[in-house]
């Protein structure tokens, strides 16, 4: 039967997309300083050995600033550093999303931390509630609230060179509750209480103790696996932009061959562990409102291409439990529902694309949804 009403007509198995939705950009943390930059003074750097992102530039007045940030694992916390050769300046603090407005996403603040919270959709039904806090470590109760902005202002102190911010972010979806028994609802408890005391407990610790735990815990997995190529080029000092530049695919460049390998593995590390959503398209780093291909999960390749070096390179279990759990939780119950719906059949089915809310459908054009079986048989070919 179903092979019949491929052969003719499949629109009875589309799916309405106009509720899919997209996986989007929380929000953007800002320290805001006035400083003058020197011209050409100013560097940046991701070590892949260690997962830090760091910057260094210079002022007019000779004087240098350094900031460093790493994502812990271990303390569940993104860390943000600023340190400088002279006294710092006043520095303003804030969450915010710019794209949305007041009803949908608000910038606050407190003592010592700076706070945004919010909802995809105001509803009814009330889309997913998210919260995110950024606290100062350290903060000495010197720091200033405005409660009409929401920016946190740590005001300027003769002899302070420095200054760390941890932030920790959460929603209240719960990938358990996307079952039947839950009527499918994927909601948790709001994260609030949560957020506020991961943040808390991070930032009882010293910027030495998170640096420590998190290279501790990352270079377990970065360093599991080597991959050793020359460096024929003398491209260890060009800088990145230009050696993508100058790159040529019929030559080649095994430095950069090595270098893409490595920010491959750093990408998996900092976006797939256990107790997580596994990797989606295109990385957890969207910018967007509305990602491209909604930034979901396709089972036609790039789920595949996302942990195929998994298990060679060292990473294994560290990084797929995610992906298992994420197939248990969600596309088994739904996609148990999917194949007798769509097919009739037993067992449970996914089709190219989907997502975190259980989607297993075919979406709307078999042609890409489906992807096809060869066979002899003309009745099973679109």
């Amino acid at each position: 039967m179903i092979s019949e009403l491929i052969a003719k007509d499949v629109t009875a198995l589309y799916g309405n997309v106009d509720d899919y939705g997209t996986y989007q950009v929380m929000g953007n943390l800002s320290l805001s300083y006035n400083v003058s930059v020197k011209e050409k003074s100013y560097t940046r750097l991701l070590d892949l050995d260690t997962g830090m992102y760091s910057t260094k530039f210079e002022d007019a007045m000779g004087e240098t600033y350094t900031t460093t940030v790493f994502c812990s694992y271990t303390d569940q916390v993104c860390v943000y550093s600023l340190n400088s050769s002279t006294t710092l300046p006043e520095i303003a603090v804030k969450i915010e999303n710019q794209f949305l407005n007041v009803s949908m996403a608000q910038s606050l603040c407190g003592a010592g931390f700076a706070r945004l919270k919010g909802v995809t959709q105001v509803g009814p039904p009330e889309g997913m509630r998210y919260e995110s806090v950024a606290m100062v470590i350290g903060a000495d109760n010197t720091t200033i609230c405005n409660n009409q902005t929401g920016v946190l202002i740590v005001p300027k102190l003769v002899g302070r060179r420095a200054i760390s911010v941890v932030l920790e972010a959460g929603t209240n979806y719960d990938q358990s509750k996307g079952n039947a028994a839950n009527s499918f609802t994927f909601r948790g408890k709001d994260p609030g209480e949560h957020v506020r005391q991961v943040t808390d407990k991070a930032a009882s610790k010293t910027i030495s103790e998170l640096q420590e735990r998190h290279l501790q815990d990352y270079q377990s997995l970065s360093r599991a696996f080597t991959l050793e190529l020359p460096d024929p080029y003398n491209s260890l000092e060009v800088e990145t932009t230009l050696l993508f530049e100058r790159y040529n695919s019929t030559s080649g460049n095994p430095f950069i061959e090595s270098l893409l390998f490595d920010y491959s593995r750093h990408l998996l590390i900092s976006s797939s562990r256990e107790n997580s959503l596994p990797a989606n398209l295109q990385g957890r780093w969207s910018s967007e409102l509305s990602a491209a291909w909604s930034a979901d999960y396709h089972a036609n390749i790039n789920v595949q291409m996302n942990y195929w070096g998994a298990e060679q390179t060292g990473l294994g279990s560290d990084v797929q439990e995610g992906l298992w759990r994420f197939m248990v939780d969600t596309w088994v119950p739904r996609g148990t529902e999917t194949a007798r719906l769509l097919y009739g059949a037993p067992g449970w089915v996914t089709h190219s694309e989907m997502n975190i809310f259980g989607h297993t459908a075919m979406k709307n054009d078999a042609q890409w949804a489906n992807c096809k079986i060869p066979s002899p048989s003309p009745r099973l070919q679109y």
